[in-house]
Formats: structure tokens, sequence, C-alpha cells
């Protein structure tokens, strides 16, 4: 698996340690030879922006799920539940699904269970697994959840034309399929 290296660590290691005589190694040269042979562009990654703004739109869902008695991740977990309802939803295809370990499932499901948004049951197939369900009332706030949703959307792409928003959408994904490998 390949990591990203942040250019400051990388321009430092390379300009105290030349490579030979007279020739120290550029960010470029460091990046073609670690990531395939294809060369970084001359401005430096963006990256910080994403932090930023999953900081801010998980803070404003947050606000606006606070009056439900829910926060950001776990709606995001119910909406998950909800899209899935006809299936036998597990523990781990919620860890799989978000890319999240099995104490930090359990510990939203829990809190969702005590709300009494979801309930818990022991597969009748696999004794090991439990099946999670939404209930009654997380079908009652399914609603606000998605406006909530709807709203953040909305926010994100003021400004944005369609096909910037379709180019935007394409180099997001690019940069996914970069970071995750895939």
């Amino acid at each position: 698996m390949a990591y990203a290296i942040p250019f400051a660590f990388v321009h430092k290691i390379y300009t105290i340690f030349p490579l030979d005589a007279g020739r120290f190694c550029d960010y470029n040269h460091v990046a073609s030879y670690r990531f395939g042979g294809e060369p970084m562009p001359a401005v430096p990654f963006p990256g910080e922006y994403f932090k930023m703004i999953q900081i801010h739109a998980v803070a404003r869902a947050d606000a606006a799920l606070r009056p439900l008695g829910l926060t950001a991740a776990q709606s995001d977990v119910l909406r998950f539940l909800s899209m899935h309802a006809a299936e036998e939803t597990t523990v781990q295809d919620i860890g799989a699904f978000f890319h999240l370990k099995h104490p930090t499932v359990i510990g939203i499901l829990h809190r969702l269970e005590e709300k009494g948004f979801i309930s818990a049951a022991q597969s009748p197939r696999d004794r090991r697994c439990r099946i999670i369900r939404p209930t009654a009332k997380a079908d009652e706030v399914m609603r606000v959840m998605e406006q909530v949703h709807e709203e953040l959307d909305a926010r994100s792409a003021l400004g944005f034309t369609d096909a910037e928003l379709l180019q935007l959408r394409g180099m997001l994904e690019r940069v996914y399929k970069n970071v995750s490998g895939g």
C-alpha cells in the first residue's frame, strides 16, 4: 500500500541528503519514483480543504440534528439502516460500509438503541451476529434527517454550475481512488 508523504517532509529530507554529487531530489522525482513514474503537478495538492470541509459539515449536521437527539454519525448509520431495511444488516456490514472499527460501531449502535432508534436481535442463521433494524421512531425522524442532508448538499453546491459539479465529482472520485488504492 502506498502512503502519501507530506511535501515539507520530502523536501526537507531530500534537500539535506543529496542523491548524487550535486543533484538533489525534488518532490516530483520522489513522487514519480514512489507512485509509478507519474509526474506530480507543480502546484501542491490542497488536501487541507478535505479536513476543513468535513469539520464544518459535521458541525452543521450535529447542530441541525441535536433537537432530534442525534449526531451526524448516528444519522449516517440510521440512513444506511433505512436504505438496507429489507436486508439483514449486521454490525460488520455497518463497519465495512463506513470503514469503522468494531468498537466504534458498537458505541454508535448502543447509543442509538438507548434512544430507541434501532433494535438489535440475534441472527437466526448465525448466533454470533446481531441483526440491526431501524425502529418506527427512526422512521419518524428520517424525513427531517433527509432535509438536513439535502440542505448541507445544497449549501455545498452554492455557486457551482451542473457542469462544474460533475467535473468536481469526477475529480473527487479520482482522489478517492488514489488514496484508497482502488
